[in-house]
């Protein structure tokens, strides 16, 4: 069990969503080879409260690793194709969720995407490890392609295990394993009584319980800038998470290549999209969740600029969607949102287009 370190008070600053406010109680850990942050406006946390967290994800980071050879995740990924293999039940309903998502999301949020991360050398385990001077051969693509569609199909889940089609199919929960652990941490919290304060896990993946400062948007192309401030209103009680193409990624001949990955094109995300904040629906329990909040905001930065807006529109209304976008010389802030009420722009070279 990894040590908790000094609680300290301190404004708290994230890598993708900042927060400036001071908590009488902050406790950083790292799990998932990134900060996880419970700051607390209330009392410092108890051994209890610490106890339960440590243990909850000590336990989900060994289950779903890509890279630790006890985790259900590896023994799926090193099995052959039509073996069987015996997994938790935590996992296997984890699998049926990342299906769920498949299908809401007609494919854009796809758990099953590791063979095209790797070839890629964006995947966790082999980004900065393999630097790639060039993109990968055709037919290379066209093979891990291959075995990455149809997630639903390669991955079966039954009452004794998960058993994948193809021995190239792989898994990573990468995409949602962090807000899956805010919600985690959150229900623990709750159960003590907390109201006050946040969680963050890498600063991509968060739940505010109640704080009394606005949510500052990291500016996704201008190192150490916000791009917008969104309203204490809308933050409360929420789930938020960000996906953006700047933090795992590399250039190659001038282009930006991400670690978010187009299924159907077989390469690294090219929709002029730069990051996608999204905040869950309080109304509702699932869409306020982060693990969701996690999966929309991956599926969303996979779509075209129409694409986004209708599915928004037309499935999603009630969440709050801020879409940073840059192509062909226009900027602008894809939002369902009203400016000056329910946030503001930071950065005047770009315009906001509500939808």
């Amino acid at each position: 069990m990894k040590n908790l370190l000094r609680v300290i008070s301190a404004a708290i600053i994230l890598v993708i969503i900042i927060f400036s406010f001071s908590c009488s109680s902050v406790s950083p850990m790292n799990y998932f080879n990134t900060e996880v942050t419970i700051a607390l406006q209330e009392t410092e946390m108890t051994s209890s409260e610490k106890s339960e967290i440590t243990s909850f994800l000590s336990q989900t980071e060994m289950l779903y690793s890509v890279t630790d050879e006890n985790s259900d995740i590896f023994k799926i990924n090193s099995a052959n194709g039509g073996e069987e293999i015996t997994v938790s039940d935590g996992t296997a309903d984890f699998i049926e969720l990342c299906k769920r998502y498949y299908r809401f999301t007609n494919g854009k949020f796809n758990a099953g995407i590791l063979p095209l991360s790797t070839l890629w050398g964006l995947s966790a385990d082999t980004y900065n490890k393999v630097i790639m001077t060039a993109v990968p051969e055709k037919e290379k693509i066209e093979e891990k392609k291959a075995v990455s569609v149809d997630f639903c199909s390669n991955f079966a889940v039954s009452d004794k295990g998960v058993t994948k089609r193809n021995d190239l199919n792989k898994l990573d929960l990468g995409g949602i394993v962090k807000g899956y652990s805010v919600d985690g941490i959150r229900k623990i919290l709750q159960n003590h009584g907390r109201k006050q304060g946040y969680i963050s896990i890498g600063g991509s993946s968060v739940y505010i319980f109640s704080v009394k400062e606005d949510l500052l948007i990291k500016h996704p192309r201008k190192n150490g800038e916000y791009i917008l401030s969104v309203s204490n209103s809308l933050i409360n009680g929420a789930a938020i998470s960000t996906s953006g193409d700047y933090q795992r990624c590399y250039f190659i001949g001038g282009k930006r290549y991400c670690h978010i990955i187009d299924c159907e094109k077989g390469a690294p995300i090219d929709t002029g999209l730069s990051s996608v904040t999204v905040i869950g629906d309080k109304s509702d329990g699932e869409t306020n969740s982060a693990c969701w909040t996690d999966m929309i905001s991956t599926a969303l930065m996979c779509m075209e600029e129409d694409e986004l807006k209708e599915f928004v529109s037309n499935n999603l209304p009630s969440i709050s969607v801020f879409a940073v976008y840059e192509k062909g010389g226009v900027k602008k802030i894809l939002t369902n949102r009203e400016m000056n009420k329910d946030f503001t722009l930071k950065d005047t070279e770009y315009t906001v287009e509500k939808f």
